[in-house]
């Protein structure tokens, strides 16, 4: 072996190898040549993990004449496949350490097994693996067969090396519960048995829960949080069986519940489930109970979630439809939030109150107003929605389009008849929303459906006033175009004075040319033109010169335009307006 360049020394006899690795490998041959006389060490060893390397080998060793156990060992399924359809092979078939295809396909599981940890919720499941031995199993391998290593049938190693998904698997091909050992061993620890809810909690496994109960574990003091949490996961994660089998275990239904006192009808209902929910309406769950926090019925639960076979199920059976939560919302409401037309168009068919009102005085009209597509609001109008109800701030689905924006919206309400001129309680109106929010095409389109130009504020604030304020020349072209007046007298300011006060000419100059008065002034007393002198505008001075504006009226008492402009030292402003005093005298 020296020549070789395996071994680097041999020292007292021993021989001192390059690696590891190969010392495993003939620790793995000398087993398989010595197996009768070395059993008892090699059990003791065999599934230690220091000993896997060598495991590998010595699996290889024993199964190297035996094609399927071959097979098995190097997951090749389609090769497994062949062997048993084509070539029939025998799946019950021994190889040399007296070992089946299937212990072999277990022991699989333990060498992929060492990176994972299988009471974590990431736990990783191998799928290849299980595949592998349903296929085994499907082909007749026997459950009953001990190893020559081991000793054990296929469900004791899976207990030992803890793989639960293949002790499942194996339950559910009829095993004998008996050969769980170690569960039977240590069920009577509370510990063990809240490991053991949530290791079936985290994977569904129906079985070997049952294999569990029927080894004495105390259903009583499981009946607590932990099964609890095992039936709130195996509604959200669908495992049916599971569910079914636990709680018909239980005698109350109504009891297990979240938290926020939710009952598991909410969960299934939420998550989908419909076989969970038909077991516990049929079991005589409370279809209307209402969980604590939001005061939420299962049929809500349902609608945010969009399950329409579900919702259909409990309304069949008896949940109330106008049900409505802490805020008054009810099914349908919920519903005109998510913009779900067909579960819209499903709770008004079953007569759903179109115009009930929550606990802000809001209808699924408004909420489907700000929220949804045309469709959604066709439905709710064609059911009967009332299009100018009001909430409690005095806002109707014609105002909540145009707080969002929704120009297409606005337009199909006004359509349906929506009163243009409404205002809520700050007299605000559409039209002093959509100036506002600089939305010209809005504003073109109440306009265009008799929108008042002039109505005011609670502050006496125009539309435009407001739209001079945001300097929006359009807007501002629009308003004048449909009437407008530029001249408000109920405001501490007038449209001139605070385009003037911008230093806006083509603003300025569009007023006058609509009629703004050049000398109106405001609340103390300020003028255009004493506002543009102060601020050194000349081309504005000059522009309100042009258009009229009066020279002698001051700012204070005795205080002329021209002793304010002297004041500012501003030597051109003085100049034009000497010119203008003298052409006025």
């Amino acid at each position: 072996m020296e020549e070789t360049g395996i071994v680097t020394d041999i020292i007292n006899n021993r021989a001192i190898f390059t690696h590891r690795t190969f010392v495993e490998y003939f620790v793995a041959m000398w087993f398989s040549k010595l197996l009768d006389m070395e059993i008892n060490f090699l059990r003791d060893v065999y599934l230690n993990k220091n000993f896997q390397i060598v495991r590998h080998f010595l699996d290889r060793f024993l199964a190297q004449d035996f094609d399927l156990h071959v097979s098995v060992i190097n997951e090749d399924k389609i090769l497994i496949d062949k062997l048993l359809f084509e070539q029939k092979m025998d799946v019950n078939e021994k190889d040399k350490g007296g070992r089946t295809p299937l212990f072999l396909a277990i022991i699989n599981f333990l060498n992929k097994e060492e990176n994972c940890d299988y009471n974590n919720d990431n736990a990783v499941k191998f799928n290849d693996l299980e595949n592998i031995i349903e296929i085994l199993l499907n082909h007749g391998a026997n459950l009953n067969i001990e190893d020559k290593i081991l000793c054990m049938r296929p469900l004791q190693l899976a207990e030992k090396i803890e793989a639960w998904s293949i002790v499942e698997l194996l339950l559910q091909k009829n095993a004998d519960n008996k050969d769980l050992v170690l569960i039977r061993k240590d069920i009577s620890m509370k510990i063990y048995a809240q490991n053991s809810l949530q290791l079936a909690k985290k994977q569904g496994f129906k079985s070997f829960l049952n294999s569990i109960f029927n080894q004495g574990i105390n259903v009583q003091y499981c009946m607590s949080e932990y099964v609890q949490e095992v039936l709130r996961t195996a509604l959200r994660k669908g495992y049916v069986n599971l569910f079914e089998f636990i709680l018909k275990r239980g005698k109350k239904m109504g009891y297990f519940v979240s938290s926020y006192e939710e009952t598991l009808l909410h969960i299934a209902a939420e998550h989908g489930q419909m076989k969970s929910v038909q077991f516990l309406v049929q079991h005589g769950t409370d279809i209307n109970a209402r969980e604590k926090y939001q005061m939420k019925t299962p049929l809500m639960c349902a609608t945010l979630e969009g399950h329409k076979n579900i919702l259909e199920y409990l309304i069949q059976n008896g949940a109330l439809l106008n049900a409505q939560d802490k805020d008054g919302r009810t099914a349908l409401f919920i519903a005109a939030c998510q913009g779900n037309n067909e579960i819209i168009n499903l709770l008004l068919e079953c007569d759903s109150d179109v115009n009930i009102y929550s606990n802000a005085n809001k209808t699924p009209l408004m909420l489907a107003s700000k929220y949804c597509d045309f469709k959604a609001v066709e439905l709710l109008v064609e059911y009967g929605a009332s299009i100018n109800i009001q909430d409690q701030n005095g806002f109707s689905a014609l105002f909540l389009a145009v707080c969002e924006g929704r120009n297409n919206m606005v337009d199909l309400l006004l359509q349906k008849g929506a009163e243009v001129e409404i205002s809520n309680k700050y007299k605000t109106t559409p039209l002093i929303v959509a100036v506002t929010q600089s939305n010209l095409e809005i504003s073109q389109l109440l306009i265009k459906y008799g929108a008042c130009v002039n109505k005011q504020d609670t502050n006496g604030k125009t539309p435009l006033l407001i739209a001079v304020n945001q300097g929006h020349t359009k807007m501002i072209e629009l308003l004048l175009l449909n009437g407008a007046k530029p001249e408000n007298h109920n405001f501490k300011t007038t449209e001139l004075i605070l385009a003037t006060e911008q230093g806006n000419l083509e603003i300025v100059d569009l007023l006058i040319e609509h009629g703004a008065g050049v000398n109106a002034q405001d609340e103390n007393g300020k003028s255009a033109l004493i506002i543009a002198i102060c601020e050194g505008m000349y081309e504005m001075t000059k522009l309100l010169l042009h258009n009229g504006a009066d020279v002698q009226i001051g700012y204070t008492h005795n205080t002329t335009p021209l002793m304010l402009a002297v004041r500012h030292t501003n030597e051109k402003i003085v100049e034009l307006l000497i010119n203008i005093w003298s052409f006025c005298e």
